[in-house]
């Protein structure tokens, strides 16, 4: 069975590309961190397929306390009343940014996902010379219509290798649900 690493086991250079091969796994995401240039330099080993996180709401914290349970549940550790199973529920900072909260009933850890899909079709020509084998679309609570449009939209891009006007009203609406480049054009 084939065994491929996540991007949480942080795939940032070379050494862990060879590393991860050399360990029997087939392939590999690489880390939401990195930017084009990062992932154009990387040295991709033989037999070996990488992958890039393309369009997400990207984890940005995973907690062991559960913020629904804690808080609005009044639970105690440990005697969990799946409340969090009842509704969806959001963190807020101080800037009014909503970040989605995702919580598993079988040890109560919570997932916080960034307030911003990462999504750049513009940047869908660059991505392909980087050397990666596949794009990833990673989706958490959006619309059968958004996941629909969404992968539409990068068939399409990958067929055509670029934006074409078509595609502008979809591009616009999943912007305007927010969005962020990621580190795809700065890095860390």
């Amino acid at each position: 069975m084939p065994i491929v690493g996540d991007f949480t086991m942080n795939i940032i250079n070379s050494y862990s590309l060879n590393k991860l091969n050399e360990l029997g796994f087939s392939g590999g995401t690489l880390s939401c961190e990195l930017n084009l240039s990062q992932i154009i330099e990387m040295d991709y080993p033989q037999n070996f397929d990488t992958e890039l996180v393309v369009y997400g709401k990207i984890p940005v914290m995973t907690s062991e306390y559960c913020p629904v349970g804690g808080s609005v549940g009044k639970c105690e550790p440990q005697k969990c009343d799946k409340l969090c199973k009842s509704g969806v529920y959001k963190l807020s900072d101080r800037k009014g940014a909503e970040f989605l909260v995702k919580s598993d009933c079988v040890d109560c850890r919570s997932t916080i996902f960034n307030s911003n899909a990462l999504f750049a079709p513009e940047l869908s020509e660059q991505i392909s010379k980087t050397g990666i084998d596949y794009i990833r679309l990673s989706f958490v609570d959006e619309t059968e219509k958004d996941i629909h449009d969404i992968c539409s939209l990068y068939r399409s891009l990958q067929r055509q290798g670029k934006i074409t006007p078509n595609m502008g009203d979809v591009i616009e609406r999943i912007k305007a649900l927010g969005f962020t480049r990621g580190h795809l054009q700065k890095g860390v």
